[in-house]
């Protein structure tokens, strides 16, 4: 039991390094990181020069991190990478944050971000990755007020509305943002993730709920949705303990509820090679176990979370809906 007794330490770890506390477009199969970084035409560029910077992205978008930043530091060594255009410039930019992302280090992947807007400063990707590196800075007030100028310019745009609900400040509450938002904004699963993660710093977990179960019915292979689901679900039983509102729903069907989906999102995080949402999903599931008295698969879990850490570095839990770069 020498791990479970050190548990408080491991959940402490974790949640030092998801120090941004409301949430990966990360995975081929989650698109925050995947719609900022879109093909787009390259512009006084080589065939070469474009093909190479195809190849790094491709690998980028296979999740091969460590091939693609073999492949992107040649670039930045090419001969004629000096006189390559501002929009190759900011392709190369904007696809170092987003390796450096999924190799868990989000202050790098940030610098690359506000490196890639000074190649492409009117490009509405370029602008809207700005916003997200001050999110992976963890200045929230800085985001946000970007974020809010940007909303005005791009008011369809997802993945600012995504940043946008993420930064955030505790005083602009779920209800004011919805206000803010058409149903059909809403209904977006990426925007649902996020409005999820707001309504769980409110503990209103009838919405929560709500919002996990929209984005999981759109993409049920999204293991970040199955994640909140049983976030969400486990509000209810933290609640429960407290004293506080309780759950129509009996509670040995919410921890099998919780059971199923922390099981899907595992599944699934493990095949997109997602780390951040396993060790989350770990993490949660081993504070069910010990609340169910569960000690040795308690252990289990800490353990494999424990081992799981290093990989993530300091990846933030913003990152854990948007851990998927699919690059530009």
């Amino acid at each position: 039991m020498q791990l479970i007794q050190s548990y408080d330490e491991v959940r402490k770890t974790y949640f030092e390094l998801t120090v941004i506390t409301v949430d990966s477009r990360i995975g081929s199969k989650s698109p925050i990181i995947g719609e900022q970084f879109r093909d787009a035409t390259p512009v006084s560029t080589s065939l070469a020069l474009t093909g190479a910077i195809d190849e790094a992205r491709d690998a980028i978008n296979k999740r091969d991190f460590q091939v693609g930043l073999l492949l992107l530091n040649q670039i930045r060594q090419r001969e004629d990478f000096a006189g390559a255009s501002d929009h190759d410039k900011f392709r190369v930019s904007s696809n170092f944050g987003a390796v450096e992302l999924g190799l868990g280090r989000p202050e790098s992947a940030a610098q690359h971000f506000l490196e890639a807007v000074r190649f492409e400063p009117s490009d509405e990707r370029a602008k809207t990755n700005e916003v997200f590196a001050y999110i992976l800075k963890g200045d929230n007030a800085i985001a946000f007020s970007k974020a809010q100028t940007l909303r005005a310019q791009y008011p369809a745009s997802s993945k600012l509305t995504v940043n946008w609900v993420l930064s955030s400040p505790s005083d602009l509450t779920l209800v004011e943002i919805e206000h803010e938002l058409s149903k059909e904004i809403r209904s977006d699963p990426e925007i649902a993730l996020a409005l999820c993660r707001k309504a769980l710093a409110e503990m209103n977990i009838a919405k929560a709920i709500a919002y996990a179960e929209s984005a999981a019915h759109a993409v049920p292979e999204w293991a970040q949705a199955h994640l909140l689901m049983a976030r969400s679900n486990m509000g209810w039983i933290v609640q429960s303990e407290a004293g506080l509102t309780s759950s129509s729903i009996e509670r040995a069907e919410l921890e099998r509820s919780i059971e199923s989906e922390l099981a899907q999102a595992l599944r699934l995080a493990t095949a997109q090679r997602d780390i951040p949402t396993q060790v989350e999903a770990l993490v949660l599931r081993t504070d069910l176990r010990l609340l169910q008295k569960r000690g040795d698969e308690a252990e289990a879990d800490v353990h494999e979370a424990y081992v799981s850490i290093p990989r993530m570095s300091k990846l933030s839990s913003h990152c854990l809906i948007f851990m998927a770069p699919q690059s530009d």
